[in-house]
């Protein structure tokens, strides 16, 4: 009998240390993390050698279709493009085009990923459209080989969105890959 108590308070203290393993492990977290839509863990640099695309989107305020402007700014490791967009439908209306090297697009994306450019957050907002209609929205994508990699963004009229990197910073790195940019951009109505 002593041996049947013996392996019966073992048996309870082994369930209880496995629960305890089993809840630490978990981190005390009742909700179930999901990865589906959260960027790639990776750093940015990582796709300097890759078939990339990086790229940032400043959407001007809501009015009406014939004076809706947005321009974005495309880098890959063989150029660096303006382009200025009319309309929903983001139709170039006009761009202008820069030769780049390897060296300087793994110098970019560096840049990019020390100020969080693939940093996510959560936001209750499903559809981005939906916010800042008085004001931008500024878009960050990275694709690789055509498919989208990460997709992130925020507005300027609050802290909105699912980009959680230094924004200001990053829209400045962007802006310094063209030449003349503020000249370039002079006259063209967000």
């Amino acid at each position: 009998m002593n041996r049947r108590y013996l392996f019966g308070v073992l048996g309870v203290i082994t369930a209880l240390l496995l629960l305890l393993v089993f809840v630490l492990n978990r981190g005390g977290n009742d909700t179930p993390t999901s990865t589906a839509d959260k960027p790639a863990l990776t750093k940015l640099v990582d796709y300097a050698d890759k078939n990339s695309i990086v790229s940032m989107t400043i959407v001007g305020k809501l009015v009406g279709e014939e004076e809706h402007r947005s321009i974005r700014i495309v880098v890959t490791p063989t150029e660096r493009s303006l382009q200025v967009l009319s309309g929903y439908e983001q139709n170039i209306i006009s761009a202008q085009t820069y030769p780049n090297t390897k060296a300087a697009y793994e110098n970019f994306l560096s840049a990019l990923g020390g100020q969080g450019f693939l940093s996510y957050k959560k936001s209750p907002i499903t559809d981005q459209r939906s916010t800042c209609p008085t004001g931008n929205r500024y878009v960050y994508d990275v694709t690789l080989d055509g498919q989208s990699v990460s997709n992130l963004w925020n507005v300027n009229c609050d802290k909105s969105g699912t980009f959680a990197g230094k924004g200001a910073t990053i829209r400045q790195l962007f802006e310094r890959q063209i030449p003349e940019y503020n000249k370039q951009i002079t006259g063209i109505k967000l």
